[in-house]
């Protein structure tokens, strides 16, 4: 059952959505950080559940300092390090992260993972510079989007009050932006923007870094989300590097190229290569 109808997709037991390695150790985690599980207080059986494939890919390895420097290597050679991030059984990745201020976005929330905006998971690196970079980490799996504009009406001038300054001061986002953060998926890539960028401007005490690089996992097979947006005639990548004042600040990733550089754990990988790629 889900939200009260039978889904063939959706398992009776939410904990066996979790790869069976990391069942107890996620529920303890999200309990001690007082995370919520999306759609409920424990993990539901909603099997194509974004937050559950975020977690499968990447719990497992939050403590490994290697494996966490591999899959940055994927996609960059520059990074020489990463830092454990401040919270209880804190690890090289953090899940449903705010930062060390719950509310930059004065969204009037402040519980992790849900009624406000998050970033799905986080890591802070280590250039060969020196410089310490902020990688907030987007998940998609099944995702797609209507065409809504999200600046219309009460709600709208509600977002726009909220957000219209972030975005207009932003280093991050040019002024090409206010064309397309009202419509899905922008919206939701501009607000974790800004919020990373808020958590540098304050350098909140355990996030400190100097630059951010925004990590975007979708898979290559999801062409609904890849393909053309009506908003801008032009592919979510186009559309989004236009928003952005130095697109090279983002990348664009499959999971499996994600976690091509694991080989240590291959029976981790044959579990993520038959239920997700």
């Amino acid at each position: 059952m889900f939200k009260g109808t039978p889904q063939r997709h959706v398992l009776q037991s939410g904990l066996f959505n979790l790869y069976p390695d990391i069942r107890t150790n996620a529920i303890e985690y999200f309990e001690k950080n007082d995370i919520s599980w999306w759609f409920g207080s424990r993990p539901n059986g909603h099997t194509l559940a974004t937050q559950t494939a975020c977690l499968n890919h990447l719990f497992p390895l939050r403590q490994d300092k290697k494996a966490v420097l591999n899959l940055l290597k994927t996609f960059s050679n520059e990074f020489t390090d990463v830092f454990t991030i401040p919270e209880k059984l804190e690890g090289f990745i953090q899940f449903e992260s705010l930062g060390a201020n719950a509310n930059h976005l004065k969204e009037g929330f402040s519980s992790r993972g849900v009624n406000c905006t998050c970033l799905g998971a986080l890591i802070i690196a280590k250039r060969k510079s020196g410089r310490r970079v902020l990688i907030p980490i987007d998940w998609v799996y099944t995702e797609s989007y209507r065409h809504d504009d999200k600046s219309l009406g009460n709600k709208g001038a509600s977002r726009k009050a909220r957000y219209l300054s972030l975005i207009e001061n932003s280093n991050f986002l040019n002024e090409d932006a206010l064309n397309y953060v009202w419509f899905e998926p922008f919206f939701r890539l501009m607000k974790q923007t800004v919020l990373a960028e808020q958590i540098i401007v304050h350098q909140d005490p355990g996030y400190e870094a100097d630059d951010l690089l925004f990590l975007h996992v979708v898979p290559s097979e999801n062409e609904q989300f890849l393909g053309a947006y009506r908003s801008s005639g032009k592919s979510m990548l186009e559309t989004w590097k236009s928003c952005l004042v130095n697109p090279e600040k983002y990348v664009l990733i499959d999971p499996s190229k994600l976690w091509s550089r694991q080989e240590k754990r291959a029976v981790l990988a044959q579990y993520l290569k038959h239920r997700y790629w």
